[in-house]
């Protein structure tokens, strides 16, 4: 069968140069008005930079986003130290001459409080097991003494710790938010949290199977630690006209380190000969 339709190209292929640039396919600015013509696009032909690309860091536009609470990437601010922020810290917590939050110079940190307060829970099981295997082995007369780890003393320990540390700053801070008293929650975390490394050495000491020792190495990081708290905070708690404010928060901190070091001379610290 012929077709009946026929298909005609037609090719312009030479066009002249003045008329080649009109017939080009132009991008064109769009700009919403703010006067009576909104709702209506206007064209702006004088702009010459139509169709280029503007680069930015992205490092600087994500370190402008503002994270909000439930993301992770909120805390990563607190976790900006490294070993000679630590140790500084450390160090400013067991010879407290300066004032801490000074040495923290408004960059407060969790990273030390939580490996400071693990650090803690895992000597003080390690060594309230092999003082409590020292003081079997030595007991025994016989020589046939079998120890078997209390793994029980390690969930405690975990518990002990990181309720103290987890809870008490918490609560100081709302005793402060109610008084007025400009310090805030990741401070006294900060703070407290350090304040745990005097336990460390203390704890090693617990390998010692003698209770008198025990006693002196329970009481002297609790007296070193009631003496650190209250030189840091007390200038602020200083600057409140409420005098019942300092009295309800110090009250609140010596109580729990009171408790504290009892449990610790309790249940850590009772292995001995």
């Amino acid at each position: 069968m012929e077709s009946n339709y026929s298909t005609i190209f037609d090719l312009d292929l030479e066009q002249n140069p003045e008329n080649k640039d009109k017939n080009d396919l132009e991008f064109q600015n769009f700009v919403m008005s703010n006067d009576e013509n909104i709702g209506k696009m206007t064209t702006n032909k004088a702009n010459t930079n139509i169709g280029s690309a503007t680069f930015t860091n992205m490092e600087d536009s994500n370190s402008s986003n503002n994270y909000s609470f439930w993301n992770i990437e909120y805390y990563s601010k607190y976790f900006n130290v490294d070993t000679k922020d630590v140790i500084e810290r450390i160090v400013c917590t067991i010879i407290p001459k300066e004032s801490f939050f000074n040495k923290v110079d408004a960059n407060p940190d969790l990273y030390g409080p939580f490996w400071i307060s693990t650090t803690v829970i895992m000597v003080l099981f390690v060594t309230s097991c092999i003082a409590n295997s020292l003081v079997t082995y030595l007991n025994d007369k016989k020589g046939n003494a079998k120890y078997n780890y209390d793994f029980s003393l390690l969930s405690f320990a975990t518990v002990t710790v990181y309720t103290y540390i987890g809870l008490i700053p918490l609560v100081i801070w709302f005793l402060c938010k109610y008084f007025s008293i400009a310090l805030g929650l990741i401070d006294l975390y900060c703070l407290y949290g350090y304040g745990l490394s005097l336990w460390i050495p203390a704890a090693v000491f617990a390998i010692l199977p003698n209770s008198l020792l025990h006693t002196i190495f329970v009481l002297l990081p609790g007296i070193i630690s009631g003496y650190y708290l209250y030189y840091n905070i007390y200038p602020y708690t200083k600057q409140c006209d409420n005098n019942f404010a300092s009295i309800v928060i110090f009250a609140t901190i010596f109580t729990s380190l009171i408790i504290l070091v009892l449990i610790f001379k309790i249940v850590f610290f009772k292995f001995s000969v």
